[in-house]
């Protein structure tokens, strides 16, 4: 008995100091980073790029049938278009909501320039974020929403993970917050990104990081993005995971994080020149020549002229950071599109299977959703490799 009762008091005793130390770990309320859940949501939001059903896409990447599409959503926006898509992995029981990044090449960043004075965020003090990524995340916002509540409804011990690449990223914060602070989410998600712009001001930031504390931005030393987007006055949101240029180890960064280690004139010139434009509709950047920007159409030629002036002064770090922006993990972001065939071959023949398994149990339900069909639009969406053709080859 005596050894019984110590038996019994030492796993209390082990129990108690755990939760103590769990404790001290979260004191700010929130979980430690996951490197295995942040490897996933990379998946996912890779996904997100996918030109056809990204279960398909997901499903073939593990080789299961663990993903269930909840709903696609694609809009167009200032000449051309934004997307995402909800879903739930069975396995890990979490629902998705996945945030495509910039992926129509310079006409799409260019405006996602151009746009980028602040706009209010409903119901929140102060707070602004930039009006592309705000009212492109708006455009998706209403079909997200009702999908989410229908999948809560399906898995009510579901976790929700908000995630996203680049652009996505910014989209997810936005998105994020705004079903949390709605009542759509019965409690604060997960969120995972990467590669991340500044979205918001300091307000909107400091306002996200309350409501929402289990938040990593994932993000390269030498990817040169999350260092822009809201510019000067904007602010990064949650903790920032920095990985080295192998992407086999990490700092967790304090403060205003780790940043970008890149050095030359243009990422100067980005830091410096391109000035934060929250409240100002009208800004007066410049590029390295330091000739004002007058118009849209000026503005528009300019990546190529910033493209030439780095040939002889800096393009391989450009290169090498939008190289390291499109590939966190295993897979660049777009892979999916390059196996599309792959992953037809590989639905084709779980849908195959299926049917058999029907046919010798007639009265049993299907399991999944036939193969989601393209999207009406999606043969008019020009896509391209992601950022990458903005600046050439090496």
């Amino acid at each position: 008995m005596r050894v019984w009762s110590a038996l019994v008091s030492a796993l209390v005793l082990a129990a108690v100091c755990v939760r103590a130390a769990d404790v001290v770990h979260r004191r700010d309320g929130s979980a430690p980073y996951d490197e295995a859940l942040a490897k996933q949501a990379a998946e996912y939001s890779n996904a997100a790029y996918y030109d056809g059903n990204p279960a398909e896409a997901l499903n073939y990447g593990s080789q299961s049938q663990n993903f269930e599409l909840g709903t696609k959503v694609s809009k167009p926006y200032f000449g051309s278009h934004v997307s995402a898509f909800t879903g739930i992995d069975k396995v890990k029981k979490l629902i998705v909501v996945a945030y495509e990044g910039t992926s129509e090449g310079p006409k799409q960043l260019v405006a996602e320039a151009i746009l980028s004075w602040g706009i209010n965020v409903r119901d929140c003090l102060g707070c602004k974020t930039t009006k592309y990524f705000g009212e492109a995340q708006d455009k998706l916002y209403p079909e997200l929403q009702k999908s989410v509540k229908e999948l809560q409804a399906k898995c009510p011990d579901c976790k929700v993970l908000f995630t996203g690449h680049s652009l996505g990223g910014a989209m997810a914060q936005i998105g994020a917050y705004k079903m949390l602070k709605d009542g759509t989410l019965k409690e604060p998600p997960k969120y995972y990104t990467f590669g991340q712009p500044k979205a918001g001001n300091p307000a909107f930031n400091e306002a996200f990081n309350k409501a929402i504390t289990n938040a990593y931005r994932v993000t390269h030393d030498k990817d040169l993005v999350p260092s822009v987007g809201a510019r000067a006055e904007g602010t990064n949101v949650g903790k920032e995971i920095s990985y080295d240029n192998g992407m086999k180890s990490y700092t967790e960064c304090a403060g205003a994080g780790c940043g970008s280690k890149l050095k030359t004139e243009l990422v100067q010139d980005l830091k410096e020149n391109a000035r934060d434009t929250l409240g100002k509709p009208r800004p007066k950047w410049k590029d390295v020549s330091q000739k004002p920007i007058k118009s849209t159409k000026d503005l528009a030629s300019r990546p190529v002229d910033f493209v030439k002036k780095q040939v002889a002064s800096g393009k391989e770090d450009l290169v090498q950071s939008v190289d390291q922006h499109m590939k966190y993990f295993d897979k660049p972001f777009g892979y999916y599109n390059d196996k599309k065939e792959d992953i037809a071959k590989f639905a084709a023949e779980q849908k195959t299977g299926e049917q058999k398994t029907g046919d010798s149990k007639a009265d049993a339900p299907r399991k999944h959703p036939p193969p989601m069909p393209l999207m009406a639009n999606s043969s008019k969406k020009k896509r391209v490799a992601p950022l990458r053709r903005a600046i050439g080859s090496r």
